[in-house]
């Protein structure tokens, strides 16, 4: 079985792909981190980054296909990613939504707390919502040039939870209730 995560920044999908795997015991690739890494390597946060795959769609592709080789090698994995169901339309595909107020609130949270994440900081909350749009209309417009398509139509996805206001344990609750009634 393959599970997909998809959904906005700051969905917790990267928490619900680390949750799901330890109650399924599936292997887990995280498609962020790889971004992550890369934007490191440049010296870069992970939105300048972005901004620059924006103009190297080529090295963009390379990564995707590269996320999709470590896949193959899965009987049962979860993959997190916003652009898997681009690439995979054939299995179970998860997207979790945020409101942008919530969103605003994780990531200033996140913030004081978790250096690490190469992100952008923001002096306000003003700042980071502002930022939030422009992520979105740039994911957006990033994968309709790459490939097409919208990810952010939410219609091809099997499974839609908003995460604006239930917990993270919640959330994989419903996933795991809609797995077992589908399967």
């Amino acid at each position: 079985m393959i599970i997909t995560i998809s959904g906005k920044w700051w969905s917790w999908k990267s928490t619900c792909a680390k949750l799901l795997c330890e109650k399924l015991w599936f292997a887990r690739v995280y498609g962020g981190q790889v971004f992550r890494d890369n934007a490191k390597k440049m010296w870069m946060d992970l939105f300048s980054y972005l901004k620059y795959l924006n103009e190297k769609p080529e090295l963009e592709k390379e990564i995707d296909n590269e996320l999709m080789k470590r896949c193959e090698s899965y009987d049962n994995v979860v993959r997190e990613s916003r652009v898997w169901k681009v690439l995979y339309p054939q299995h179970i595909w998860i997207f979790l939504d945020v409101s942008v107020k919530e969103w605003t609130r994780r990531i200033m949270g996140d913030l004081e707390v978790n250096k690490t994440r190469n992100e952008v900081g923001y002096d306000n909350y003003a700042e980071a919502m502002l930022s939030y749009e422009q992520r979105i209309d740039e994911d957006r417009s990033r994968y309709l040039d790459l490939y097409g398509k919208n990810i952010y139509d939410l219609n091809v996805y099997d499974i839609v939870i908003d995460t604006t206001s239930i917990s993270v344990e919640q959330v994989v609750a419903q996933i795991l209730q809609k797995i077992d009634a589908d399967a």
